[in-house]
């Protein structure tokens, strides 16, 4: 069920919270964000993303190239000539 500290009922967010799910607890709170901190979460998420991509295509080259390095695998070396 619910615990009882997750929101108390003085807090200045429960009159606005709404429970999305008991368990876990998720809820929802109207207005908890300004419009512009929402388009500064969204830029920052935005951006890690974009530099998680960049650091997952670094990590897979780097594997293509030591399988394709050691002769490990004929689908690396594929791909690699595929690419050129």
């Amino acid at each position: 069920g619910i615990r009882p500290a997750v929101l108390a009922t003085d807090d200045e967010f429960a009159t606005r919270a709404t429970l999305l799910n008991a368990d876990p607890p998720v809820f929802a709170i109207d207005n908890f964000l300004s419009p512009e901190e929402c388009d500064e979460v969204i830029r920052l998420a935005i951006a890690q993303r974009a530099e998680g991509a960049q650091e997952a295509d670094l990590y897979l080259n780097y594997r293509v190239n030591q399988e394709v390095a050691s002769g490990a695998s004929s689908e690396a070396s594929a791909l690699i000539e595929e690419q050129q």
